[in-house]
């Protein structure tokens, strides 16, 4: 699922189309969990995504800020926020003066360490049941 986002305006109204729910974007108990990760993973897979996650740590930006404050195109900045919209990262929000900003959307954040602990101890239990008498060691 890519994260299109529709404008239209017609005189003074506009209509902003997100297709993504945020039910969608939660972890939730039954979900492939590589399909979760790597939609996550994915999103922080660029060096400039991490730049734009420690700006947006700060607050809300707009596409305009974060080009500014980062020195990239705002068609570039555009496509990581897909990118990151994608992974359930960051959210957009309409403002009361009819700009768009972008927020860090934490629980895609604090989801992170419980899926890869998951992902750990699933992979732990497939060598142990495959191979008799090895037992994985874990670093602790």
């Amino acid at each position: 699922m890519r994260p299109y986002l529709l404008l239209c305006q017609h005189r003074n109204e506009r209509v902003c189309g997100y297709p993504v729910r945020e039910e969608d974007l939660a972890a939730r108990p039954g979900r492939d969990l590589t399909t979760t990760l790597l939609r996550v993973l994915g999103a922080l897979h660029d060096e400039q995504r991490p730049e734009i996650v420690t700006v947006l740590a700060a607050g809300p930006a707009t596409l305009h800020e974060l080009a500014d404050r980062l020195g990239l195109a705002k068609s570039t900045v555009h496509h990581h926020m897909g990118r990151l919209r994608l992974g359930g990262l960051v959210t957009l929000t309409r403002n009361p003066d009819r700009s768009y900003s972008y927020a860090l959307r934490w629980p895609g954040f604090t989801a992170l360490p419980a899926l890869l602990d998951e992902l750990v101890s699933a992979a732990i239990a497939r060598v142990t049941t495959s191979v008799p008498g090895v037992t994985p060691s874990v670093p602790g």
